[in-house]
């Protein structure tokens, strides 16, 4: 039977419906039908389209009993249902495809903002769909809320005393963006104190000011010896001596921060210095609503709404290891407190909010049940890298028992997390490996996964490392590797064509050991046999590898690693790492483990606030021609070539005799 007219253009929303469904992922949720039922589609009608509970029951209200409303955040759609299939159909016929701005009493400003004209409906058959909020979720643990804490009246209070008003905007500053359109009254000689000589501050996204000790972004730190001149203002002191009184803070605060934010406006997440601040962190949102989010180190994320007036309490977990932040924009999904059908998640239009935030100055070491997380127990809070410099040989025997004979048990316990981070061959090295004649043997020092052991199938390599558990890995790859020490090889001398050493010697902590370990790199070779050698670089500031003079030593070949070099483009992992500094040669880098990556790590403690752990690696950083020095002090091999690559120095050296 051919189809209207009518009828095709009926099949084309429809098509567009499950397409949007599909889209979502909500197609086995909510199924498209032909016939009419009590269910309807509004398929332009979500929070993500920005439109509202109130426009979709005053538009949809007069025709009949609704008995639900669906909307969901983020999502382009909202799903409608009567009572019974007569008022939907009512519904459908006279709201289908009909001017909003018509039939639409409410919220029009918000619809005017949406650009939405009309809406496209859809039938949709009986649907079981159990909505969360964010009130079904249970706060973070240490995490307190307490609704009106405060009156109007000591809203407007605490506003005059940081010498803003509650009506002033950042745009009606003039030039003094700090300026009150309200100043303090002579009479309350703290608010004059305050509005004078309170450090103020214009960030990129906020207007800020701090009462007590000044906060510094730069460092998230303060300086406890410098107390700025402006107290807490007397009438905050009013409200954070009830707060202790009611039994919800321990102790009376001595810093103060008010963040103003405007519409659009936010702070990224962040979780407030272990070292500088006491357990409790309190905020108090004032002017406005707001939505903060919360994050777990193990991905979780609670959206929290705070509403005007109310009183935030962070500590414990929530204040040491959930990150808290407000996310940049105009409009927060939040819950309605209607109990009728309007019950659910809405838009809210979000307006200027200032926010007190109170903190205690810690005095003493933080030793919070979170040391993974701290910088005080961390003893990292500013240092991306610890310097090592033994300073006697005790110190070096120390220091090598501990970072240098124990490295491998650090790999055995990153083995995972590392090798996911080790998958694709470097060029160089790749076309080293390939240029080999076929069927000679090679031998892999410090293999770790054995991501270069299957470059060229044609050779006959076997691997070696210190690490057990990415000697386990590259046994499930089905490759040859064995358990050994570099200074101490267990194969016979003059055994193999070829070696390579990627990313090893560097490990090693004294001048004599890296040179025994060329030897040892030099000895298992033939005669004539060539080895590459990788080591970390101390200069990591070249911008474009590309353009790194090639340095060229001894009987150079010349067109090797030049054509190598020219496709360095296609190693992606190397310009999308972070350029590294190192201030000196001799360094404990961290290495930040997740226990997520760990295939062992069961379901059941995947949650757990030691989720993240940091092991240190000792490294020996090479300057330049550093590594070509210590290889002329072995007499029987000649420099072929040396260079610079993906942050390290290297060399490819050749065995002349035994």
């Amino acid at each position: 039977k051919k189809l209207s007219k009518a009828e095709k253009k009926a099949m084309r929303k429809q098509h567009r419906a499950k397409s949007i469904l599909n889209r979502h992922i909500l197609k086995d949720e909510f199924k498209v039908t032909n016939g009419a039922t009590k269910h309807l589609l509004i398929a332009n009608g979500g929070l993500g389209c920005g439109i509202t509970r109130t426009i979709l029951a005053s538009v949809f209200n007069r025709y009949g009993q609704i008995t639900n409303i669906i909307m969901l955040p983020n999502k382009p759609f909202s799903v409608l249902s009567y009572q019974s299939v007569a008022d939907a159909m009512q519904a459908y016929n006279n709201v289908h495809g009909a001017e909003l701005l018509n039939i639409c009493q409410v919220d029009t400003d918000y619809l005017l903002k949406s650009g939405i004209k009309a809406f496209f409906l859809n039938y949709l058959e009986d649907y079981f769909f159990e909505t969360k909020t964010e009130s079904d979720a249970s706060l973070p643990e240490g995490l307190l809320l307490i609704k009106d804490y405060i009156t109007a009246e000591e809203e407007e209070e605490l506003m005059l005393c940081i010498g803003w008003s509650s009506n002033n905007t950042q745009s009606d500053c003039g030039d003094d963006q700090f300026n009150s359109s309200k100043t303090p009254s002579s009479n309350d000689d703290t608010a004059i104190s305050t509005y004078q000589n309170s450090a103020q501050q214009q960030l990129k996204h906020r207007r800020v000011k701090h009462f007590g000790y000044e906060f510094r972004y730069g460092s998230n730190t303060v300086d406890k010896d410098k107390p700025l001149d402006a107290a807490i203002p007397k009438k905050c002191r009013n409200i954070t001596q009830r707060m202790k009184y009611d039994g919800y803070i321990k102790d009376e605060p001595d810093q103060l921060t008010v963040n103003e934010y405007m519409p659009g406006q936010g702070i990224p997440p962040h979780v407030d210095t272990h070292s500088i601040f006491e357990d409790q962190i309190i905020s108090l949102s004032i002017l406005s609503p707001i939505v903060m989010d919360f994050r777990h180190p193990n991905g979780s994320r609670i959206s929290v709404s705070l509403p005007r007036r109310s009183l935030l309490i962070m500590s414990g977990e929530s204040r040491y290891l959930w990150s808290h932040g407000i996310t940049p924009r105009k409009y927060d999904v939040v819950v309605c407190d209607d109990s009728d059908v309007n019950a659910g998640m809405t838009l809210c239009e979000r307006s200027r909010r200032v926010s007190f935030t109170f903190r205690k100055i810690r005095c003493s070491p933080c030793n919070c049940k979170y040391p993974n997380f701290c910088d005080t127990q961390r003893n990292v809070s500013l240092k991306a890298e610890e310097s090592v410099n033994p300073g006697n040989d005790e110190e070096a025997k120390i220091l090598e028992r501990e970072y240098v004979y124990n490295v491998s048990n650090i790999y055995d316990k990153i083995a995972d997390h590392f090798s996911g981070t080790r998958h694709s061959p470097w060029p160089i090295i790749a076309k080293f490996l390939n240029d080999l004649p076929q069927g000679s043997m090679v031998l892999d020092i410090g293999c770790g996964n054995g991501k270069y052991m299957n470059v060229n199938k044609s050779l006959c390599m076997i691997g070696c490392d210190h690490s057990i558990g990415l000697l386990a890995i590259c046994r499930e790859r089905g490759l040859e590797a064995l358990h050994c020490d570099i200074l101490n090889l267990p194969f016979q001398s003059n055994a193999f064509d070829a070696c390579i050493c990627i990313a090893v010697i560097h490990h090693l902590s004294t001048k004599k050991r890296r040179i025994d370990a060329l030897k040892e790199c030099i000895r298992i070779l033939k005669r004539n046999g060539v080895a590459l050698v990788y080591v970390w670089a101390f200069e990591q500031n070249h911008n474009d590898i590309q353009n790194k003079e090639e340095k060229i030593v001894g009987n150079a070949t010349g067109s090797s690693i030049n054509d190598a070099m020219s496709n360095l483009e296609i190693d992606k992992s190397a310009s999308n790492n972070k350029i590294r500094h190192f201030d000196k040669q001799d360094l404990l880098v961290p290495w930040h483990y997740n226990n997520r990556h760990n295939r062992k790590f069961t379901k059941e403690n995947k949650s757990s606030v030691f989720d993240k752990t940091i092991c240190h690696r000792y490294y020996h950083v090479f300057k330049e021609s550093e590594l070509v020095s210590l290889c002329k002090m072995i007499n029987n091999v000649t420099i072929r070539e040396s260079f610079y690559d993906h942050g390290n120095w290297c060399v490819i050296l050749n065995k002349i005799c035994d």
